[in-house]
């Protein structure tokens, strides 16, 4: 998954934005129609597709774009998660961006989680990861969240499910800590299946119901 957060507060900001992305060609404005279908308003009429591979362009056309979006005053937060599971072509394609926007004012965040050993040792992760530690021109941070105590689930926990921790109930606490052992990701997704297949249920009285076969 990838995602860009991008805020434009000011009326005058947003129509300078509009104008510059009608000024792109029309190639790029194609391109970007696709990869961020919510900008598709701004750039106007969309051309229609042409038989040319595009590939070529579509590198230039996301660094223009950003260069349009971001600012000192309106950095962007471009999001790569879960990026141990993309294929190789998308870790080429990233790699290549971050390098490319080196002094942009952008900030990327890859999240990856070092419990697949055999994803994290695949070559495509290893060459693309060293492009990017190896850039000078990047300022990179690594950050390793080491697996949450139980008093820290039960915090997170109760935030979610908007239940005061000394009232959280002890056997879903335990339920769940044993299933993604304090795992930050896995506890996140694990509550959030759990009340979209109904195993957690939410009562009118504001508590939850564990339905465990």
């Amino acid at each position: 998954f990838a995602g860009l957060s991008w805020d434009l507060k000011r009326r005058g900001q947003y129509e300078t934005v509009q104008h510059k992305m009608q000024e792109l060609c029309p190639s790029e404005r194609r391109i970007l129609s696709q990869i961020a279908p919510a900008l598709r308003d701004m750039m106007g009429k969309i051309p229609p597709r042409e038989d040319l591979n595009e590939f070529g362009q579509s590198m230039s056309a996301m660094v223009n774009m950003v260069g349009i979006l971001s600012s000192q005053e309106s950095p962007l937060v471009y999001l790569l998660d879960d990026i141990l599971w993309a294929d190789p072509n998308a870790l080429w394609w990233n790699s290549s961006l971050i390098q490319s926007m080196a002094q942009m004012p952008v900030l990327w965040v890859a999240t990856y989680d070092m419990d697949y050993p055999e994803n994290s040792e695949k070559s495509e992760w290893k060459n693309a990861r060293q492009r990017v530690l190896e850039n000078d021109s990047v300022d990179t941070t690594i950050v390793r969240l080491d697996n949450l105590p139980k008093l820290k689930v039960q915090d997170l926990l109760s935030d979610m499910l908007q239940v005061s921790a000394p009232d959280f109930p002890h056997d879903l606490l335990e339920f769940v800590y044993d299933q993604a052992e304090g795992n930050l990701r896995y506890t996140i997704e694990l509550v959030l299946e759990m009340c979209a297949t109904g195993v957690l249920h939410g009562c009118q009285s504001g508590s939850w119901l564990l339905a465990l076969e």
